[in-house]
């Protein structure tokens, strides 16, 4: 219903259509609390991946309802909190209003994004006709006209043309393309580096249009700071033993 790749959580809210909400079926036949249930049930399923989507499981929903571990709590309003809500082909559970709501914000996020990069490049035309570069300026503008598989020139160099950064894909893994370039540069506990990469591209909301790359540059960058705890603390003793060495006199 949602394609698996919609990851709406740089996206703080949700659009509620009030008149449509007020007169749905939900809030004319079910209790309040069902309705309390099915509202926050709604806000998870709009950070869940793929958007618009929710776990299959009344653990799950216990938790995201806001029941914790009460799920016989939860079991007694579960049928109004999913009102709306199919399971689908790939084991979640789908609302097809929240999903209509989904597409349509992650097309505009795509297009936000595909804008904001064209004006970036437009701002770049404008500063080189300031300084008098026309012949760059040309070039410039030329890049941020041609479709996003094209190639542009400016002053001699190569510019590719916009490509669209998205938040890290929820089932982003070690690919063999990983794989094999960690091998022939000789590093090690990928799986650690992942860990580390995941979180923090999870806690900054960073962007990329290559993960693969990005997650090269992590680890050649060392994010996970794999041997740099053991390394400093050796270091300091070093440096102590060696200072006490330094100051060390023979007693008198």
């Amino acid at each position: 219903m949602v394609p698996s790749h919609v990851d709406l959580r740089v996206v703080p809210s949700l659009p509620i259509d009030v008149r449509r909400l007020r007169d749905s079926r939900l809030v004319a036949s079910r209790k309040p609390e069902e309705v309390l249930a099915a509202l926050i049930l709604w806000c998870a399923a709009w950070h869940q991946v793929p958007a618009g989507s929710l776990p299959d499981n009344d653990e799950e929903l216990a938790n995201l309802a806001g029941y914790g571990r009460g799920i016989r709590d939860f079991r007694r309003v579960k049928a109004g909190a999913l009102h709306g809500f199919k399971r689908c082909s790939d084991g979640r559970l789908y609302h097809p209003v929240l999903a209509e709501k989904a597409i349509a914000e992650w097309d505009a996020l795509v297009h936000r994004s595909h804008i904001s990069e064209k004006q970036r490049l437009k701002g770049h035309v404008g500063a080189a006709k300031r300084w008098g570069s026309q012949s760059h300026a040309d070039n410039m503008a030329v890049a941020t006209d041609v479709d996003s598989h094209s190639m542009a020139r400016a002053d001699g160099v190569a510019i590719k043309h916009i490509s669209h950064k998205t938040p890290i894909p929820y089932d982003f893994t070690i690919s063999e393309k990983v794989k094999k370039w960690s091998l022939e540069r000789g590093y090690g506990d990928l799986e650690l580096h992942l860990e580390a990469f995941r979180n923090k591209c999870y806690a900054k909301a960073y962007r990329y249009a290559d993960w693969d790359r990005a997650f090269m540059e992590a680890i050649r960058g060392n994010w996970a700071r794999i041997g740099s705890g053991q390394k400093g603390k050796q270091q300091a003793l070093e440096e102590r033993n060696a200072q006490v060495a330094k100051n060390w006199r023979p007693p008198t």
